[in-house]
């Protein structure tokens, strides 16, 4: 389980990459893990929407990347706990951020925290945004992670979203045919067999959980499932986990 410790979780817009990269964070952390949470959309500012009864006045991701140098603790300095037993860390954009709100970095600073928070937490998951272009901690997360999780939904808008984008990532540096892919939010109506042929194959399928959508929409996303939905929804994240972080 320790092979691996930077994960990356991309796909097309609203398919599920945060709601995935949280659960995951949290069966990481049920096992003992620290975990940073790294939310890089700077078009989408994530801390008010999973700590909505948070401080607005949390350090945001883009003045940690605006310094002159990252050092370990402007990187503690930045991270919000997150969750209940205190051993997650969230870095995101607070309220109110924008594309614009900060200066441009280099690729080279998104690398560096990286880096830094490898030494500091046991594993890393970077809920990137769906922009490759415009997006350099997006663009460093999925050529340097050691495992990137490709989520798509069950539909065709989500499939034509990522066939646009995959000239984009055939550079050998995105390491692309070894992205995992998961095959989400599928509806117990759909075939689950079809959309996966149509995405060249899916590793793992996640259901549609009503549940999942009020959590998120009410920043619960840290909540646990219960009954049928847990039945169906958390022995796939937990599989997930235990063979995306091996090699």
């Amino acid at each position: 389980m320790d092979d691996r410790q930077v994960l990356a979780v991309w796909g097309s817009p609203e398919s599920g990459k945060t709601t995935t990269a949280v659960k995951i964070a949290k069966e990481l952390e049920a096992m003992k893990y620290s975990v940073a949470l790294i939310s890089c959309d700077d078009s989408l500012p994530m801390l008010p929407i999973l700590t909505p009864q948070g401080k607005q006045t949390h350090p945001s991701l883009g003045e940690l990347l605006s310094l002159s140098r990252i050092s370990q603790p402007e990187i503690l300095k930045h991270c919000v706990p997150y969750g209940n037993m205190g051993n997650i860390s969230l870095l995101g954009y607070r309220l109110d951020d924008n594309e614009k709100t900060y200066p441009e970095y280099s690729p080279n600073m998104a690398q560096n925290i990286l880096i830094a928070l490898t030494r500091l937490a046991d594993k890393i998951v970077v809920d990137c945004s769906s922009r490759l272009m415009g997006n350099i901690f997006t663009t460093v997360a999925l050529q340097s992670a050691d495992a990137v999780l490709r989520v798509v939904n069950a539909n065709l808008r989500s499939s034509v979203f990522l066939r646009s984008q995959q000239l984009m990532l055939t550079d050998a540096s995105y390491h692309y045919d070894s992205h995992t892919v998961v095959l989400n939010n599928v509806k117990p109506n759909q075939d689950a067999a079809v959309y996966s042929e149509i995405l060249g194959g899916a590793s793992y399928v996640l259901p549609h959980i009503p549940t999942l959508e009020e959590q998120y929409e009410t920043g619960t996303l840290m909540q646990s499932l219960f009954g049928r939905e847990a039945k169906q929804y958390e022995p796939v994240i937990k599989t997930i986990v235990r063979e995306v972080f091996e090699k």
